[in-house]
């Protein structure tokens, strides 16, 4: 967890003086220990439930589902840091959609990924799907405001 940490404290400054490549790396440097967090967890998960261990809901709630939440929203804010990347650089319009497209089929395989395991994990999916609306929203209203 001192990574994350580590990570998201060169992250808020590059962020804050929109220095766009380089929060996208350390965001990037975010996300890489959370999912080693995500998978150790979900691995354990499982080994207790073979080995038939009582797995509270007190002990997800407290002690996987934080993580979980906090990788999925990295995801998501990951893939949109990238696509910033692209309008950072310059790139033209028709790259921009094709940078978008691919980052909705990595987010949309992602969960379709977490919906298949044999144990579900949720959270990502729905992060996903909130995260989804919510660019739509966004850009439905920006799309209104330049119609005015």
């Amino acid at each position: 967890m001192s990574l994350v940490s580590l990570a998201q404290t060169g992250w808020s400054p590059a962020f804050a003086y929109e220095k766009i490549p380089l929060s996208a790396f350390f965001m990037g440097c975010i996300l890489l220990p959370l999912l080693m967090i995500v998978t150790n967890q979900y691995k354990i998960r499982n080994e207790r439930f073979e080995n038939n261990v009582v797995w509270k809901r007190s002990d997800y709630w407290l002690l996987q589902f934080p993580f979980e939440i906090h990788f999925s929203w990295i995801c998501a804010a990951f893939i949109l840091n990238l696509n910033i990347v692209g309008v950072d650089l310059g790139a033209s319009a028709d790259t921009q959609v094709i940078i978008a497209a691919i980052s909705l089929l990595i987010l949309a395989l992602g969960a379709w990924t977490c919906l298949r395991l044999h144990r579900p994990q949720f959270t990502f999916a729905w992060v996903v799907a909130w995260a989804t609306v919510s660019c739509r929203k966004a850009l439905r209203y920006l799309i209104d405001l330049n119609e005015l």
